[in-house]
């Protein structure tokens, strides 16, 4: 059946937590494709006034779904306009860095390397919670 099961994998991940102000949990089901392709965070205290969930489908492959929960959040913080207190902004440009980025020799390099620990059984939306944010991917909040 090519990139998809012929029978759905229904085993559910699941994980919960928070911190002092929230809660949260999640659950995540691979379904029909051969592999798990989505990734997640969910980072309640993304700063002291933010949490960051979000949600990255990996749309045929786990890759890049992977490589953007490792470092958007990071690149989210790195942005000006985030220092600014522009979240919505800052996630705009970030998603632009991070799609830039994709296509380098280094980041493809690193996309081969997860395939292959993902493909060895290694584990494998956008939020921000609080108010400030609203898509654009996914939403923040503070």
């Amino acid at each position: 059946m090519g990139a998809y099961l012929s029978q759905p994998n229904t085993t559910k991940t699941f994980a919960d937590g928070g911190n002092s102000t929230l809660s949260y949990g999640f659950s995540a089901m691979q379904g029909w494709r051969v592999s798990m392709e989505d990734s997640h965070n969910c980072i309640p205290e993304f700063d002291e006034d933010t949490a960051m969930f979000s949600v990255y489908d990996g749309h045929g492959g786990e890759e890049v779904a992977l490589y953007c929960s490792k470092y958007l959040p990071e690149i989210i913080k790195e942005q000006k306009t985030y220092k600014d207190g522009k979240l919505q902004k800052a996630l705009e440009e970030a998603f632009l860095v991070i799609d830039g980025k994709i296509t380098t020799e280094d980041v493809i390099k690193e996309l081969v390397q997860i395939a292959g620990a993902a493909h060895r059984g290694a584990a494998c939306g956008q939020g921000v919670t609080g108010g400030r944010f609203g898509n654009g991917g996914g939403c923040f909040a503070p």
